[in-house]
């Protein structure tokens, strides 16, 4: 599913549309997901679908194939501070 809200007159806010469409997906065990990537948007609802486990092994990957993170570092996942 696509989220696309236009917002011209109206008052509802973005944010608080894609949190409440986020948690019935959570809720109903759906999945967080993009084309491209996750990125900046979906980022904070990526732990709805995965577990501490799973986002291990996806940083773990990134850190494999790019030990110096130069694959938008900061799209699916905060910036690590140095030693994590």
């Amino acid at each position: 599913m696509h989220i696309l809200v236009w917002m011209g007159a109206l008052s509802f806010q973005k944010d608080r549309i894609d949190d409440r469409v986020q948690k019935f997906v959570r809720k109903w065990k759906g999945s967080v997901s993009a084309e491209i990537g996750i990125g900046l948007q979906k980022r904070k609802f990526l732990s709805y679908s995965r577990s501490p486990e799973e986002l291990g092994v996806m940083k773990t990957v990134r850190r494999a194939l790019g030990p110096d993170n130069p694959m938008n570092p900061t799209k699916m996942f905060e910036p690590e501070q140095p030693g994590q």
